[in-house]
């Protein structure tokens, strides 16, 4: 019997596994639709993000418009005080699938990988992703509840 289909089997599935549909808040989505939100890892709601590791959010929604893509925003909200965090690479048609241009009708996938700042305290806080406009309003805004972790 061979092993390695075995072992690639099961870390693909192990990998699928850690990577979850969340419920979200739609915040303010102009001319699209927000069709899921995926978080990876996470294997439980809220999903637990550990300081200094990385996360992918995966967010698909389907245009109703055309929308030239700008950048993306990444916030936490705690305590009432909303924190804005810096995004590496923030245009949004650098992690579209399929590529811009955004047509109505179209259904997209925006992904994006990055590490939880060690700057944010251990608690659980709200985390807001809103993809921009080039004129920076956004045409997608979502937030959900997330816990954060020391490692």
């Amino acid at each position: 019997m061979d092993i390695i289909p075995l072992l690639a089997c099961a870390l693909f599935s192990s990998t699928i596994s850690q990577a979850m549909l969340i419920n979200f808040e739609d915040c303010g989505s102009r001319d699209s639709t927000v069709v899921s939100v995926k978080i990876a890892p996470c294997n439980i709601l809220p999903c637990v993000l550990v300081k200094g590791k990385p996360y992918t959010i995966e967010i698909k929604f389907t245009a109703r418009a055309h929308i030239r893509g700008g950048d993306a925003l990444l916030e936490v909200v705690y305590d009432g005080v909303i924190k804005s965090l810096p995004i590496r690479a923030s245009l949004t048609c650098g992690h579209l699938d399929p590529p811009c241009p955004i047509r109505p009708g179209g259904t997209y996938k925006y992904s994006y990988t990055t590490a939880i700042s060690h700057s944010l305290p251990r608690r659980l806080l709200i985390v807001r992703w809103q993809l921009l406009r080039t004129d920076e309003i956004p045409f997608v805004c979502v937030q959900f509840p997330a816990k954060i972790e020391n490692s």
